[in-house]
């Protein structure tokens, strides 16, 4: 039964997500990776018939990491007050700061030696 055999990836994916993420509760986002199964059933039928069981569960994991991860943005975006659809992301990064302002540094520069 799939239960039994991804139990242990679905509440370790959950919880690591609900730690980084503070704002979603580790049940909620273990019922949602449990979604994520009824949602894709051939690929998982798929990936056990074609796949040894250890790259089954390494593609299975990568799989739920990127629905805790997708969850866990939308949570934070209602959190915050934003959508997940705008072309801002909430929660820059200081090297993509220092990259815009690098940019800017640089156009201003080009602007300023023409």
């Amino acid at each position: 039964m799939v239960i039994e055999r991804y139990e242990g990836v679905v509440s370790s994916i959950a919880y690591e997500y609900s730690r980084k993420f503070r704002m979603v509760e580790a049940n909620d986002l273990r019922q949602e990776l449990w979604i994520w199964f009824l949602t894709h059933p051939r690929k998982v039928t798929h990936w056990e018939s074609h796949h040894d069981s250890k790259q089954c569960l390494k593609l299975i994991a990568r799989s739920l990491r990127n629905a805790a991860k997708d969850y866990c943005q939308k949570e934070k975006a209602k959190s915050v007050g934003y959508r997940v659809e705008d072309l801002y992301y909430y929660d820059r990064s200081e090297e993509h700061t220092s990259e815009l302002q690098s940019l800017a540094y640089l156009v201003c520069r080009l602007l300023l030696e023409k």
